[in-house]
């Protein structure tokens, strides 16, 4: 193989972290509201950014940064993971606003008819509680 040819794609995979590095740190401050897509960009950050390694025995600086952009937004878009379903687990008003509103606006009947059962029986059934009716 070419000497620069190899150059050029490894620049490139360090490029391609650098990207999904600050794609996933972005996707865990802006898209809080769905972060196991934060979680995943920056899995695959961290992948690129060791690909990018190639031969060599140590990483490029923007790898090591892609990295750790990486693992920021891992960190936090599990943080908000984790305080969302504890939050849902915990708290008894909040579990039963998200029930009302899953059921009512989002799936309502669509959804039972096609799988056979409600959202609000699913998440009560993990969770437990639910409306009083």
């Amino acid at each position: 193989m070419d000497r620069y040819l190899y150059e050029e794609i490894r620049l490139n995979m360090v490029r391609r972290a650098r990207n999904f590095a600050v794609a996933s740190l972005s996707c865990s401050i802006v898209m809080f509201t769905f972060p196991p897509l934060a979680i995943v960009l920056g899995f695959f950050a961290i992948l690129f950014a060791f690909l990018s390694k190639g031969y060599r025995s140590k990483m490029d600086k923007e790898a090591v940064t892609a990295v750790k952009f990486a693992l920021v937004g891992i960190v936090i878009g599990c943080g908000i993971l984790f305080a969302g379903i504890y939050k849902l687990a915990t708290d008894e008003e909040y579990r039963n606003d998200v029930v009302s509103s899953v059921d009512s606006s989002l799936y309502g009947e669509t959804y039972k008819d096609t799988y056979g059962v409600m959202p609000s029986e699913i998440i009560n059934k993990y969770f437990g509680g639910g409306a009083d009716e």
